[in-house]
């Protein structure tokens, strides 16, 4: 079983995630697989489909705000694709820009487990701390 890299946090009627990495990459990444990990499942039974890539480059006035864009856009490419994203290749990520390639399944290999509308700028909080960096995100469900 592969290791959380997030924190299901509670918050009234909402669901929260509280999320850690080394750098603002793994942020990024470990925030994006803690929000598709709250919205679906992959089915025991189902096999393996091939991967769809799209790449993703957005811009933002700051790291903070980038970061909800970021998971909202990648909110929109999955109820438009119909794809589930399991993995990301960061090809650039500073604090006002990312490129970020997506690695998505098809969603019909998966159980549904919650709906989340969005990403909100509610409570949100991105943290440089000494060696590492802290992600909280709240999700309208």
């Amino acid at each position: 079983m592969k290791k959380k890299r997030y924190t299901i946090i509670e918050h009234t009627a909402d669901i929260g995630v509280a999320v850690e990495a080394n750098d603002l990459a793994g942020i990024f990444v470990n925030a994006a697989h803690a929000m598709f990990d709250i919205m679906a499942e992959r089915q025991a039974s189902s096999p393996r489909s091939l991967r769809e890539t799209i790449n993703v480059r957005l811009s933002a006035e700051k790291p903070d705000e980038l970061l909800v864009l970021w998971l909202n856009e990648l909110l929109s490419l999955s109820a438009t694709r119909g794809l589930i994203f399991v993995e990301y290749t960061v090809n650039r990520l500073d604090g006002n820009g990312l490129d970020i390639s997506v690695h998505g399944e098809q969603r019909c290999h998966y159980r549904f487990k919650a709906e989340i509308k969005a990403a909100t700028y509610n409570d949100l909080e991105l943290l440089h701390g000494a060696s590492s960096y802290t992600a909280k995100v709240i999700f309208d469900v």
